[in-house]
């Protein structure tokens, strides 16, 4: 194996080191969906809680609040549907699979 060639060093003053013109484009950045307040986001889920404790109610009584807890505790979209999910699961256990699907339906923010 040879040794490799040391580096070519160009003095700043011969024709050689001159910088390469770069064009950049810059786009502005919108924000993101996710960087709403956590108020707005009660406001978003309110009613969608109500409506899964108004399902939840005739299966489970006055448990339907202990099994919604995570969906009522949610604090982000993103906790709200994992919990969505979560309670489908626990659903399903007592009603079926396509019961828990169909109980739950239409519950997802948009």
């Amino acid at each position: 194996m040879e040794p490799a060639a040391p580096p070519v060093r160009r003095v700043a003053g011969s024709p050689g080191a001159q910088p390469l013109p770069v064009d950049i484009a810059v786009e502005s950045v919108a924000p993101r969906e996710a960087e709403t307040s956590a108020a707005e986001v009660r406001e978003r889920l309110a009613p969608l809680r109500r409506e899964a404790l108004a399902r939840l109610a005739p299966h489970y009584g006055p448990d339907a609040v202990v099994v919604a807890g995570p969906l009522l505790g949610a604090a982000t979209l993103e906790d709200y549907c994992k919990a969505l999910e979560a309670l489908e699961s626990k659903v399903s256990v007592n009603l079926g699979r396509k019961q828990a699907i169909k109980l739950l339906a239409g519950l997802k923010p948009v």
